[in-house]
């Protein structure tokens, strides 16, 4: 019988799916079985120390146990508890919660490698929190500390008793909220392993409160002290966080970097930044985190090379003013930093990330001016331009686009206006279809475009396209069909009778016949880029870029291309361009060219130098005079 002793046998339920991967399988299990007939668990009589605890060493544990190894997450568990009953030891008496779901994130955080070498976890897993791992944690736990959980109970209710600080009532005594976290980092977790293989051989069971045998246990508690008092800020009664390490470099001292635990390659950025006139203004951003740490000449490099690809976080065509809205005005909120407009609301945004799209490194940053931050005013226009024409520009220059959200309108899209038009026409007539008509109806015109197509505008969106149409478009399907409607009304009211089934029609708009033609036309007509767009509908955010590029206007007809001009034109450097002079042959334009460069160098030595600042200047303050206002009141 006593060869069977010897015999010990994992009697812990094996893992499964991604936490068998976790735990290395070179280690075997503590929880230890004695082989009988019916193979009783050895820890049932070994914990059973009711009756003869005060004539039995609860410590000493059989020899066999020195040739079983402890595997890491059992090491984790057994130095997790140990430790928190010593912090339960510290003279604050501080009460000290278990909270098992934070050990299991920690844990598994461990196990993955995801913690940093001061034990902080840098990812947590969604399978953390699922209960089938809760309970396969919490069942180990109960085989492995169960002692380790009792003294720590024990102590923490004498502590809770023993001070009247513990005892917090909401507000009241914060300070002295209860304690739970701990870091391990890899390197402590095997030191303590190497130093319980040594108390092991000389029988000595780790899942016991050391206080209780001050005389084995020195070394031990002086181990678990020195943890938790590194960890732990009595004076201030909180658990100090190392700082994090990041690859991605902040550009500035405001800047704080946040992990975000459920996505791995992902940061908070928070800013804060007080104006002139004391606004404390906050700004929370999530950006990609990296790879590899890229130097500061490195980052430069990537900033000042024009050819190379970028994006801005936040987006400035995300975040720039709403548009006006005809007879509301914008409202500030009691701290002056929000504006409300009905149920819109907007914030400013005053910093803009730079980033290079190869490598996603954050490369350069963009800030709004205080002053403009402090001045801002919605409802004045000159106000509202200078905000939108500077996010306008750091787009631009930074990625190459222009700054607008709008998107065309598909021919399906307006073939369901239509549809709906003719409904509305075919129950009130002809006569009545107005501009406001599509106001008053645009909550079930706009739910109708979204059921229909799956595509979503917005309510002031649709109605304002459709008016623009009735008004601005005589040459398109609303327009003529408004002014037909006008002319009727005219003929009623000169005491014409009009037949039913020309004021109310069944299809007042050929809607198969608009998507036969549309469909015709490659690309179609309606869908092409034309002239400069001037009027957005409210809520499409448009703002005008620093260039002179032509924004798109997918309402309108291109216009008839421009016939060419006969008349000779200059280049940048002079060179005469074929126009009425394109009779002239190759060599004459040439002998005509090498005159005129002769005479430049003459004349104009010197002038590239401000030509090309005069260039710059435009280009970095754009020009006011000429700017634009886009998606203002139709």
């Amino acid at each position: 019988m006593a060869s069977d002793k010897d015999k010990r046998v994992d009697v812990t339920p094996p893992a499964n799916g991604d936490t068998a991967n976790d735990i290395d399988e070179n280690y075997t299990s503590i929880a230890f079985t004695i082989v009988k007939d019916d193979c009783v668990s050895e820890l049932a009589p070994a914990r059973n120390t009711t009756q003869n605890r005060d004539n039995e060493d609860e410590t000493k544990t059989p020899p066999a146990l020195s040739n079983v190894p402890l595997n890491p997450e059992r090491l984790h568990i057994l130095l997790t508890y140990s430790t928190l009953l010593a912090l339960t030891r510290h003279p604050s008496q501080p009460v000290v919660d278990l909270d098992i779901p934070a050990q299991v994130r920690q844990l598994d955080a461990f196990l993955a490698g995801d913690v940093t070498e001061e034990g902080v976890a840098t990812h947590w897993s969604a399978k953390s929190n699922s209960s089938e791992r809760l309970r396969q944690h919490q069942n180990l736990c109960d085989q492995l500390v169960p002692n380790l959980t009792a003294a720590i109970k024990k102590q923490s209710q004498a502590n809770l008793n023993a001070e009247p600080k513990n005892r917090v009532h909401g507000d009241v005594n914060p300070e002295h909220q209860s304690l739970s976290q701990l870091f391990l980092s890899k390197e402590l977790v095997s030191l303590y392993g190497a130093l319980v293989e040594k108390a092991r051989k000389k029988g000595l069971d780790p899942d016991v409160d050391p206080w209780t045998h001050p005389t084995k246990f020195d070394k031990m508690k002086a181990f678990f002290d020195s943890i938790y008092v590194l960890q732990y800020d009595f004076d201030n009664w909180q658990h100090k966080r190392p700082k994090p390490v990041f690859n991605q470099t902040a550009r500035l001292d405001a800047e704080e970097f946040i992990r975000v635990m459920n996505k791995r390659d992902c940061i908070r950025v928070h800013h804060r930044v007080t104006t002139p006139l004391g606004k404390v203004l906050a700004q929370l951003d999530v950006i990609p985190e990296i790879a590899i740490k890229y130097t500061e000449q490195e980052l430069t490099r990537m900033w000042r090379d024009k050819t190379r690809p970028k994006y801005l976080v936040p987006d400035p065509a995300a975040v720039t003013i709403p548009n006006k809205r005809k007879d509301t005005s914008w409202v500030t909120s009691d701290d002056g930093e929000t504006w409300m407009r009905g149920e819109t609301s907007w914030a400013p945004t005053f910093k803009f990330m730079v980033f290079d799209t190869a490598t996603n490194a954050y490369i350069h940053e963009h800030l709004v001016d205080l002053d403009l931050l402090d001045q801002i005013d919605l409802n004045d226009d000159t106000s509202v331009l200078r905000y939108r024409k500077k996010l306008s520009q750091w787009r631009n220059r930074d990625t190459g686009e222009t700054t607008k959200m709008r998107d065309p309108w598909t021919d399906n899209e307006r073939a369901v206006v239509y549809e709906w038009v003719n409904s509305w026409v075919k129950k009130n007539g002809v006569d009545k279809l107005l501009p406001r008509v599509m106001e008053s109806g645009r909550e079930d015109l706009q739910a109708t475009l979204v059921a229909k197509t799956g595509f979503l505008r917005s309510v002031d969106s649709v109605s304002g396209w459709a008016r623009q149409q009735i008004t601005n478009k005589p040459n398109e399907p609303l327009g003529m069909l408004y002014i037909e409607g006008q002319k009727l009304a005219a003929r009623i009211e000169s005491g014409e009778s009009i037949p039913v089934d020309e004021r109310y029609p069944d299809q007042a708009i050929d809607v198969a016949g608009f998507l036969a033609k549309a469909t015709r036309q490659i690309p179609s007509e309606h869908n092409k880029s034309g002239k400069k767009r001037k009027h957005d509908s409210d809520d499409e955010t448009s703002i005008e870029s620093g260039s002179n590029e032509d924004d798109d206007d997918d309402d309108s007809l291109p216009s008839s291309p421009r016939k060419s001009d006969k008349r000779p034109r200059l280049s940048a450097k002079g060179r005469v361009q074929l126009g009425r002079d394109a009779h002239l042959t190759k060599a004459e334009m040439d002998g005509r060219n090498e005159a005129h460069a002769a005479k430049e160098v003459d004349e104009t030595d010197g002038d590239d130098e401000d030509i090309t600042r005069e260039v710059d200047m435009i280009f970095e303050f754009g020009d006011d005079d000429e700017e634009e206002v886009v998606g203002e009141d139709e």
